[in-house]
């Protein structure tokens, strides 16, 4: 097959991690990277799209995430329904789905 001809998948999926290493590397608040983090995602949804990957998934809250401090999960959390209201209204625009799977748990 030549270099234009490879088999591209139509599922990849993805486990973000790192951002707040990231972050601590730049002397940034953990926060920040969890926030560059997510802009990332967008990046990498379009260069799916235009690489012809028809279902991206994002990892992106481990239930070992709970047992970080209140106010990390507080900020996650918050990033998190931002960056979704977002993505959802993108999505729309250009006729996409956006499903979100999640295991409800409440915090002990």
């Amino acid at each position: 097959m030549g270099e234009n001809n490879k088999a591209v998948p139509r599922h990849v999926a993805i486990i973000l991690d790192g951002n707040g290493r990231w972050a601590k590397k730049r002397m940034l608040p953990r926060n920040a990277g969890h926030a560059a983090g997510s802009k990332n995602v967008e990046k990498i949804c379009e260069a799916a799209w235009n690489m012809g990957i028809e279902y991206v998934t994002m990892y992106a809250f481990s239930t070992e995430n709970w047992s970080r401090p209140q106010e990390e999960v507080d900020a996650l959390m918050k990033l998190l329904h931002s960056y979704l209201k977002d993505c959802i209204k993108t999505s729309k625009k250009n006729n996409m789905q956006v499903r979100v799977m999640t295991e409800h748990r409440s915090r002990c």
